[in-house]
């Protein structure tokens, strides 16, 4: 499956775009996100789409897994964006962090900010942090992705 990037153009619309169709910007020594949160400062709603990741019959485990992930996290952003929006600047934020099969996220490094991004390094590492713990991997995503698995977001009010 390729990484997709998830560009919200409002609480209810997603914009999936594949990697390759992107524009590359400055470059980042990691592998780029597999999901990017955006938000535009005039369009805070609370709440993710329902729907942002294939997580359809002919999903991988691993694919429906990620779903509820980004759902999770998303429903999280999404919630402390609007409360602290007169406090956050236009920026952006990037994190990676650590899947682990009992659910749990650890390990979590920003590795690349821009803008005024303090609060929204703030609210962007809480959101990942109040969905826990996520499910544990099921015996056949334990297969497919062992004790865990790295996973890099990013994070951003335009």
């Amino acid at each position: 499956m390729k990484p997709c990037h998830l560009f919200f153009v409002s609480a209810f619309l997603a914009l999936a775009v594949h990697a390759e169709d992107l524009i590359p910007t400055a470059a980042v020594d990691s592998i780029p996100p597999t999901h990017t949160f955006i938000q535009v400062r005039s369009q805070i709603k609370g709440g993710a789409p329902k729907e942002i990741v294939n997580d359809g019959v002919d999903a991988s485990e691993s694919d429906k897994y990620e779903s509820k992930l980004y759902k999770t996290i998303g429903t999280y952003w999404y919630i402390n964006v609007e409360k602290n929006m007169p406090l956050i600047g236009v920026g952006e934020v990037r994190f990676k962090f650590y899947v682990r099969a009992n659910g749990m996220i650890d390990q979590i490094t920003t590795i690349s900010s821009s803008g005024q991004a303090d609060v929204l390094k703030a609210v962007s590492l809480r959101a990942i942090r109040e969905g826990l713990p996520l499910e544990p991997f099921s015996d056949n995503m334990k297969k497919e992705r062992g004790d865990g698995y790295w996973e890099e977001i990013v994070f951003a009010i335009r």
